[in-house]
């Protein structure tokens, strides 16, 4: 086993630092990480917190998009970049499909609503003549 070069060391330490550093700016401050990023609530609240969280998962996803165009084949800050870009992919697609299944069952609620409505409106026309179909 050959002696440990501690200048390599530094080195390899360096190149760690940078690419740690790379990826904490390329996450920004936002302060929303992926475990968090579905508002639990269907409240007012709760749309204007996931809209918050959909720009800033659509801003770190540009801003990885951008890094990864960037990058030259094969450099090792790669793999992270792509593992993080993966999983705001899959975190924005969460998002998505809860709000199209809002978005499907407010429609449902708002279509049974308009069932008796629908019934009534059928009923006093066919009562009053002087109606205009």
């Amino acid at each position: 086993m050959s002696p440990i070069d501690p200048i390599e060391v530094e080195r390899r330490l360096a190149d760690v630092d940078r690419q740690l550093r790379r990826l904490a700016d390329l996450m920004g401050p936002s302060g929303l990480g992926p475990a968090n990023a579905v508002a639990s609530s269907d409240t007012d609240e709760g749309h204007d917190i996931a809209d918050l969280h959909t720009d800033a998962i659509l801003a770190r996803l540009g801003r990885l998009s951008t890094a990864l165009d960037a990058m030259a084949p094969g450099d090792a800050g790669e793999m992270p970049i792509m593992r993080l870009l993966l999983s705001e992919l899959s975190v924005l697609a969460a998002m998505f499909r809860r709000r199209g299944a809002a978005v499907v069952r407010s429609l449902d609620t708002s279509a049974a609503d308009l069932g008796p409505a629908r019934r009534a409106v059928i009923a006093y026309r066919e009562l009053d003549r002087t109606s205009t179909p």
